[in-house]
């Protein structure tokens, strides 16, 4: 499908009756099934979820949505499971002339700031419909959304997914260092065993026996070694 940024002229901000309608033929909605465990989807009558999510248009177009906030969607035609990567996926299809949201007053709250971080950073659970170079820019409208201003440099998130990034064939080579053609494995911020990058970073961390079993079965070479371990071996 082809990626396209805007998806406004295919919706109708129905601003007297405050819903959202779809005018296109055909909308498909991709939401990851282990948001409901993360407290970022709930699904009853209506569908409660945090708005990142992959959009497909007429089986034609696809986006991402990356609104750091939780919106209700109405129920959808047809509701189906998936399996994209590994990873299960709600499909939910809309036809022509649906309504998508019920309600277009959405409500801040700063939680779900922490509960996308919690997911995405520190436990590494990412859609794999969100890239390498799209995942820093995450928080970018935090405080419009979350409600929280989380006053943090842009470059902060950059390196975070740049250590995250691994080839998918070695753990420990960074994602960056290869020529990025094929998917990454992605390493969470918690992960003893292949976040740090050199044998003391792992013998200082926590969960002790997994960081020594990471360090003897995966030996550093020079050039991943630090001024600060050769003075510790002295």
């Amino acid at each position: 499908m082809k990626h396209i940024k805007s998806i406004d002229k295919y919706f109708n901000f129905d601003s007297k009756n405050n819903k959202l309608i779809f005018t296109g033929n055909t909308l498909n909605i991709i939401i990851p099934e282990y948001y409901e465990s993360r407290g970022l989807l709930t699904i009853h009558n209506d569908i409660n979820t945090v708005g990142i999510f992959k959009i497909q248009i007429d089986e034609k177009y696809e986006t991402v949505l990356m609104m750091t906030i939780m919106m209700t969607l109405s129920p959808p035609s047809k509701m189906i499971s998936i399996e994209e990567n590994e990873e299960k996926y709600y499909s939910l299809k809309y036809e022509k002339n649906a309504e998508i949201l019920n309600n277009l007053v959405l409500i801040k709250d700063p939680n779900v700031l922490y509960k996308i971080y919690m997911t995405f950073f520190a436990l590494g659970k990412i859609p794999s419909f969100i890239g390498y170079n799209d995942l820093p820019f995450i928080f970018d409208n935090d405080k419009t959304l979350g409600g929280m201003d989380l006053k943090s440099n842009h470059v902060v998130y950059e390196m975070m997914v740049a250590h995250m990034f691994r080839d998918s064939k070695d753990p420990f080579v960074f994602y960056r260092h290869t020529n990025m053609k094929n998917p990454p494995k992605i390493v969470s911020l918690h992960s003893i065993s292949h976040g740090p990058v050199s044998t003391t970073a792992k013998l200082e961390g926590s969960y002790f026996d997994d960081a020594l079993v990471s360090s003897i079965v995966a030996e550093h070479d020079k050039d991943t070694r630090y001024d600060l371990e050769n003075i510790l071996r002295v």
